[in-house]
Formats: structure tokens, C-alpha cells, sequence
């Protein structure tokens, strides 16, 4: 199923739009958050799609934004939402994410990802998670 959603995904970021360009990146850092994205980049705004990996849950959906370019500098600020699969038990999450990419040639980037996450959560008491996480960006730019 993961791997449909995939597949997917990625026909449909290459062929409904007239986009400028799209990333393929994958995430990590040092507390096992381990994710792949695709973001679609237009004029002046993206809209990216991740699956997210952190250890004890299983993070997926999709985001949209501003974005702005400067010198080799590439800058992504918006809004996600998804879902969270934790324990076996769904949940919606939303939150802002921002992208800071430098690009070290015309198809290879690498930069740093702010992600604050809130989770709806309702399980042992707990009504939601909040989290804020950095994690390290590498990919290509088609």
C-alpha cells in the first residue's frame, strides 16, 4: 500500500502541474527520525508530500507554503498536515515546517529542516504531543 501511495504521489507532483522544478530528499538526525519528501516547487510556492519515520511511529501527508530563492540559498516556510500512526493507533497531525537548502550545484542540495508537529493524540491520558525536531536534508533537484 506504502509503496503505491508512492508511486502515486510522484505522477501525480511530475504530470498535473507546470512546476519549476521538484525535490527528492531524504531526512535524519541523530534521534533515529529517518523520512523521505517530494516537493513540487511553483512561482512562488511548493507543496510537499513526506513519510517520516521516528522510531516508535510512522508519519505521512502533505504540506504546502511560500518559497523563495536567493543567490544558492533555497527557503520553504509553510504548513503541514497528516497522519501518525503510533502503537498501532492513527492520529491527525498538523503543524509548521520551514526549509533552509543550499544548493551546492544545479541538482544536488543539502540544509536543514524545523518541523513543529502537534499530534491529537488520545491515548493513556495523553490529548496531544507536541514536538519540535531538526533534521538534516540531502537530495536532488530535478
Amino acid at each position: 500500500m506504502k509503496s503505491r501511495a508512492t508511486v502515486f504521489i510522484l505522477l501525480f507532483s511530475l504530470n498535473l502541474f507546470s512546476q519549476e522544478f521538484i525535490n527528492f530528499s531524504i531526512n535524519t538526525d541523530t534521534s533515529k527520525i529517518k523520512g523521505f519528501e517530494i516537493t513540487p516547487v511553483f512561482d512562488n510556492w511548493y507543496i510537499n508530500y513526506f513519510v517520516a519515520d521516528n522510531d516508535s511511529r510512522l508519519d505521512w501527508g502533505g504540506g504546502v507554503g511560500y518559497f523563495f530563492s536567493k543567490n544558492s540559498i533555497d527557503f520553504f516556510a509553510g504548513a503541514k498536515i497528516g497522519i501518525s500512526k503510533i502503537n498501532g493507533i492513527s492520529a491527525p497531525i498538523y503543524g509548521l515546517e520551514a526549509d533552509l537548502l543550499h544548493n551546492t550545484s544545479d541538482y544536488f542540495f543539502v540544509g536543514i529542516k524545523f518541523n513543529y508537529n502537534k499530534i491529537n493524540y488520545k491515548y493513556n491520558n495523553i490529548d496531544f504531543l507536541n514536538e519540535f525536531n531538526v533534521t538534516l536534508k540531502i537530495g536532488i533537484k530535478i
